[in-house]
């Protein structure tokens, strides 16, 4: 970051926006190429299934709910397998499993008890070798029932999962249930078990002069802000003049933010088991290594190689470096270019270049 932004280095300020602590979970090591859940689901009718969504959690502190697929409610064992070698987008290295949702519908008329018991997790490597995982000890329970019918009398409403206490592996929860009546409207069940998390109770942020100015806030103040669909609260820490890759000077500029996207999806998983997703990605490369790189992000096959932004490949446009300290206009041209990248975004550029 250029001195003129801001009156200290930046190592020194960004240091205090991340949380302390990995997550908690099930460490899945580096090189995984299956998962593996065994469980069995009774209760309800044999020929149903729910929808299994595993939540891993990469060495960024970046969430990934990634579909483990159907299990049949007829109370057997099934093993659902999670492919991360094949799966669009999944997350790489080593990673935490953190959290497990079912979706179903409620049914309709009568209210169903489910009983769920995690028998097993196991990784397999890309070399066929198979590693058993040990299952959480502890699970934060949750459930929610959208466009769910509530009867006054509470009998419709589903219930959160209970450990069973002659198997501590076993869960049982209730569904609630659509009135007969209303049989038509259809009802989503989303039950949830969570690793319990170091508590978050609000997000470090930097803000720009022009931020402080626009919403009449100053630094310590704590001011509550709107990211994807929920509510955020953020304690301003510190200001700074600008930041890079944010315009500045148009009509309707209210300023910047800057916090730490393991910090912010700390507290929507706590609070609500929603996340927020990098939409780009800056890399730095060894020397001489960026065109290698970008070629291989480029090859593979969930990448638009357009969303491929080369640090080195713009400066040969722009004859200057765009991300040191060189004229602000030249920065600003690379970072539009970088700041326009959506969905899985790349900019690589060479260490200490």
């Amino acid at each position: 970051m250029r001195s003129d932004l801001a009156a200290e280095p930046v190592d020194a300020w960004v240091r205090g926006l991340s949380p302390e602590g990995t997550a908690a979970g099930v460490r899945v090591p580096a090189g995984t190429a299956r998962l593996a859940l065994t469980a069995r689901l009774g209760g309800a009718d044999p020929a149903s299934s729910v929808d299994v969504t595993a939540t891993l959690v990469d060495s960024y502190g970046t969430p990934y709910g990634l579909d483990l697929g159907a299990l049949r409610a007829d109370g057997r064992p099934h093993t659902l397998v999670l492919d991360l070698a094949a799966a669009a987008e999944a997350p790489v290295g080593a990673l935490t499993l953190t959290g497990l949702r079912l979706d179903l519908y409620q049914p309709v008329g009568k209210a169903e008890r489910h009983r769920l018991t995690l028998a097993a997790l196991t990784a397999t490597d890309t070399g066929g070798r198979e590693r058993a995982l040990r299952l959480p000890a502890t699970w934060k329970p949750s459930v929610r029932a959208d466009a769910a019918v509530s009867a006054p009398d509470g009998t419709t409403d589903p219930s959160p999962p209970r450990r069973a206490a002659s198997d501590p592996a076993t869960f049982t929860y209730g569904t609630g249930y659509v009135p007969a009546d209303m049989a038509w409207r259809a009802a989503s069940l989303t039950v949830g078990l969570q690793v319990p998390q170091r508590a978050v109770p609000e997000v470090n942020a930097v803000a720009t002069d022009r931020y402080l100015d626009s919403a009449g806030a100053r630094p310590g103040q704590r001011v509550d802000v709107r990211i994807g669909d929920a509510t955020v609260p953020l304690r301003i820490v510190r200001a700074v003049r600008e930041l890079p890759s944010t315009p500045t000077g148009g009509a309707d500029d209210g300023g910047a933010l800057l916090v730490d996207l393991r910090s912010v999806n700390r507290v929507l998983q706590q609070r609500q088991g929603t996340s927020v997703a990098p939409g780009e990605w800056w890399l730095a490369t060894a020397p001489g290594a960026s065109a290698r790189v970008a070629g291989a992000l480029r090859d593979r096959p969930d990448v638009d190689p357009a969303r491929v932004v080369v640090r080195d490949e713009i400066a040969r446009e722009l004859r200057d470096d765009p991300f040191g300290a060189g004229p602000g206009a030249v920065f600003g041209a690379a970072a539009l270019a970088a700041a326009a990248l959506t969905a899985v975004g790349f900019a690589v550029g060479a260490a200490g270049s």
